[in-house]
């Protein structure tokens, strides 16, 4: 297969898209039109797709795999949580991809500095109490800003 698709200024060969397209297909999330207009393939480009042994093969253990549960966190399936949250299965970047239980230790650990230092949270993204959820991984990091507010024993630490 030759076909070259452009993807916002990105020249990707149609064969190196097939895993995406068999997935969405397979599992019922785009049509065969919808598939084609998004990624600018042709109707000689997909008739040779179509046609592809390897390319029906994908289709078919989408459609075997996929159990129809969307999950809202893990929108591709992969047993990995998105964030910032995803909506198009095929666009995720994996540097936003975690490990479930990465997500546990953030939100407890998250949940239990409330439990030592009050409701309040922060205005530093890379703070573990930061005010909106950009990413799980900053479990490891308090700003001096909430150092400040913990008690425990109601000892300022």
């Amino acid at each position: 297969m030759n076909g070259v698709v452009q993807k916002a200024g990105i020249s990707l060969q149609v064969k190196d898209l097939s895993p995406k397209l068999a997935m969405e297909l397979g599992a019922g999330l785009s049509d065969v039109d919808t598939l084609k207009k998004r990624y600018q393939i042709s109707d000689e480009q997909w008739e040779q797709l179509r046609v592809n042994p390897t390319f029906r093969a994908m289709v078919k253990e989408a459609m075997d795999t996929f159990d129809g549960d969307l999950n809202p966190f893990d929108i591709d399936n992969d047993g990995l949580v998105e964030l910032p949250l995803a909506t198009d299965p095929t666009v995720i970047d994996p540097a936003y991809e975690y490990d479930l239980s990465l997500v546990f230790i953030h939100t407890i650990t998250h949940e239990m500095a409330h439990a030592l230092a009050g409701p309040s949270h922060t205005n530093d993204p890379a703070c573990l109490m930061y005010r909106y959820s950009v990413n799980w991984s900053r479990q490891d990091y308090l700003s001096d800003y909430y150092k400040s507010l913990l008690r425990i024993h109601n000892i300022v630490r």
